[in-house]
């Protein structure tokens, strides 16, 4: 029982597919860390751009305003996918 235990916590808590690891689910332990790594690293990729122009925007105050900053929608699809990988 304890175990379980910690294995729900590990999942839920801390990354995605290290509770089906320490359950020994080996398949579906590697498919969700594959999977929430996967849209973590696109959404990082879309969101890192956005937050870098934004904090270069608030922190220099005599520059002039080079860069537009992106479309934040494109983060939605990958922290949607994220979020649902976590869920389930």
């Amino acid at each position: 029982m304890r175990s379980q235990r910690e294995a729900i916590l590990l999942s839920a808590l801390v990354y995605p597919g290290l509770g089906q690891l320490a359950q020994k689910r080996w398949a579906m332990g590697i498919g969700y860390l594959a999977s929430f790594t996967a849209a973590l690293i696109w959404l990082v990729s879309i969101a890192g751009p956005i937050i870098k122009i934004y904090y270069n925007l608030a922190l220099n105050f005599d520059s002039e305003i080079q860069e537009t900053p992106p479309d934040w929608h494109r983060m939605l699809w990958p922290l949607g996918i994220s979020l649902a990988i976590h869920v389930i």
